[in-house]
């Protein structure tokens, strides 16, 4: 397991093998996207929305990795469920808000999304590839699942996310 930094540069796990083109410059475009997100990282806007919570991400990881973390058996949390939460951070959309990040006793790095009473959202990432995720769109309206997350935000929590901020 690699040792994360708060200040490592960006990692963009939705273009590290990008290879769809069949042009020299297609391979380029990954390289691009990670300078146009490193720049914008760098800036006020950036900072609040990309480089704080990726910090905190990373943080929740370095804190939890020991099984125990809590002193009440609370299982790791991995390096894998750190990317994955980074990368779903960073296919958000930009009208979503950016969640609160915090631990899980049972191993995972959750996003919660708070609106009011019966109006919030959390998925929880284990490193495994399928976060999970649960919540109150509403009066009666639970919801609960997992997605499958592969070069973007999963179509589910989009329809989810859209729900529990429409108004």
């Amino acid at each position: 397991m690699s040792t994360v930094t708060a200040n490592r540069p960006a990692s963009f796990f939705l273009f590290v093998g990008t290879s769809g083109g069949a042009s020299p410059d297609a391979s380029l475009i990954p390289d691009y996207i990670r300078d146009l997100i490193s720049r914008y990282k760098v800036s006020a806007t950036g900072n609040l929305r990309l480089d704080e919570p990726t910090q905190a991400i990373y943080e929740v990881y370095r804190t939890c990795s020991q099984k125990n973390w809590n002193g009440e058996q609370a299982e790791p949390i991995s390096e894998n469920a750190a990317k994955e939460a980074e990368r779903l951070l960073l296919a958000l959309p930009s009208h979503i808000p950016v969640p609160d990040i915090f631990s899980d006793p049972t191993g995972a790095i959750a996003f919660e999304w708070y609106r009011r009473p019966k109006h919030r959202l959390v998925i929880s990432f284990y490193g495994n590839g399928t976060p999970e995720f649960a919540g109150l769109l509403g009066a009666g309206n639970e919801v609960y699942g997992q997605a499958r997350i592969g070069s973007g935000l999963p179509s589910i929590i989009q329809d989810h996310l859209r729900q529990l901020f429409s108004d």
